[in-house]
């Protein structure tokens, strides 16, 4: 019966132990858990990119190495919102930059695909953009090719003159620049076209003049004749002069277009008389008649 009661009391004193160590151990090992689940919880929304989220109160509540290790986590996720700010404010820039470049860029990955190009390089590539175009493969492979000297080349894209510098980037990539030259070689052929007009232009007044001039020179002329021809070497003066200005302008047109100006209308009949004129002082026993309407003009 003692033993019984013995084995009883140490059997309930057991258990009780047991319970209350269990007790223990849970709050303990609570203790210890809940900062590192707060730190594992943190972790995670830094992975996915909230580095605003409250900090692990918990974890910095424990103290000691932990509390350590969780200022050391939100310092870094300080640090890194600040570099990830001052990365996308500058991939803003350099977007905006990019897309505002009068010249046209792309960038032709290794294995020959439009990865980026700007908004005056898509007018140039056709209707599929992130297909090279066929006449921008050789020279962007010269220039892979090339140990970094690059290729240019002058080609048509889309109907446009292009003028093209391909350059190559890091890991097989080519960087081209389309310089859109169609206008400068339009302004280039009208300015041989001008050149080589100009200068048999400039024969006709320049003969009308030395005529008119040997005239006068060699007496004999009445007043209204000689009135007419020294009106006549006027006008053709003022010819050269037009057409000397217009030689000027035409050096200064490649910059600056404007210069040109607005086209105004001509008289036919006027310009058809003083060419009349013009062929008399030279070939002063020629008939001309001259029968053009008087509103008739061009533009």
């Amino acid at each position: 019966s003692t033993r019984a009661r013995m084995r009883n009391r140490l059997l309930f004193g057991f258990g009780l132990g047991f319970l209350a160590s269990l007790l223990l151990s849970w709050i303990f090992v609570r203790a210890i858990t809940r900062p590192i689940q707060s730190l594992t919880r943190t972790a995670e929304r830094l992975a996915k990119g909230d580095y605003d989220g409250p900090a692990p109160t918990a974890a910095e509540a424990a103290g000691g190495e932990l509390g350590v290790l969780a200022g050391a986590m939100m310092h870094m996720a300080g640090e890194v919102k600040a570099r990830v700010g001052e990365l996308t404010e500058q991939r803003d820039l350099l977007s905006v930059v990019f897309g505002r470049l009068v010249e046209g860029v792309l960038v032709v990955d290794p294995h020959g695909v439009v990865a980026l190009a700007n908004e005056a390089a898509r007018p140039l590539l056709g209707d599929d953009e992130k297909q090279l175009p066929e006449r921008l493969g050789p020279l962007v492979a010269k220039a892979r090719e090339g140990d970094g000297v690059g290729a240019d080349d002058e080609l048509e894209l889309e109907g446009r003159t292009v003028r093209a510098s391909a350059r190559p980037i890091e890991h097989g990539s080519v960087i081209v620049v389309l310089y859109d030259v169609t206008r400068m070689r339009m302004l280039e052929g009208v300015r041989r076209e001008f050149l080589s007009n100009a200068a048999h232009e400039l024969r006709t007044p320049v003969t009308s003049i030395s005529g008119y001039a040997e005239t006068l020179l060699g007496g004999g002329v009445d007043p209204d004749t000689s009135k007419e021809f020294l009106t006549t070497i006027h006008r053709n003066a003022q010819r050269i002069a037009g057409l000397v200005s217009d030689l000027l302008v035409l050096d200064q047109l490649g910059g600056r277009p404007a210069l040109v100006g607005d086209r105004v209308p001509v008289a036919i009949a006027q310009v058809v008389s003083d060419a009349a004129r013009t062929t008399k002082g030279i070939t002063p026993t020629a008939e001309i008649i001259v029968d053009v309407p008087a509103d008739l003009a061009a533009r």
